[in-house]
Order: structure tokens, then sequence, then C-alpha cells
């Protein structure tokens, strides 16, 4: 965070990927999807220290004080990257599945 001339906070912008490792990549993710600490320790072969020391590297690097605005930043700035394509909106399935019933087609 930088506080501009008029006195605001504003966020520093850094376009594009950061450069993470495979390692801090994957831990993001899992961070970001509500995998405890432990959990991602176990799952990535690491001790619970070393992911607490990794997750505390990336939230100074992002310039963030909790895990919550780390993964709002990380969202934001597109170091998260999708590993399967989205899946069709809920919504969008909702109206498929309304216009279906009403032309008569069973599900």
């Amino acid at each position: 965070m930088n506080l501009s001339e008029s006195g605001n906070l504003t966020l520093d912008d850094i376009s594009g990927h950061p450069g993470l490792s495979p390692t801090d990549s994957k831990m993001l993710s899992l961070l970001v999807a509500g995998v405890t600490d432990k959990a991602i320790a176990s799952q990535m072969n690491l001790s619970r220290r070393n992911v607490q020391r990794r997750i505390r590297s990336l939230m100074e690097r992002a310039g963030v004080g909790t895990r919550m605005q780390l993964a709002w930043q990380a969202a934001r700035r597109g170091w998260l990257r999708r590993e399967t394509p989205p899946e069709e909106p809920f919504s969008a399935r909702l109206t498929s599945s309304a216009s279906s019933a009403r032309s008569g087609e069973s599900f």
C-alpha cells in the first residue's frame, strides 16, 4: 500500500504473475480454498511452520496484513490460476432447467 499525495491509501498494482514458485502457487491456491495450515503441510509434505513462513512471505510481498487480504490481492493481481475450466454458472443452469421444463423435457 502507498499513501497518495492526497492522503488516500492506494494499493500497488503488480501486473501479471509475480513469479511465484510452483510450491507457493499451490500453497496460495489451497489457502484461498480454505484449507488449514496443517492440511496444506500434510498435502504438500512440508512442516506446518514452513507453510506459515511461506504464507507470511506472500503476505509481505502483497503488502497486506491478513490472510483474507492476501486472498483478495492474489485474486485481484492474477496470482491464482485455474487448473480446470470454470463451471457453467449456477444461475445459467437454473435458467436452462427452467426452459427445459417449460418445453416439456424431462430431467
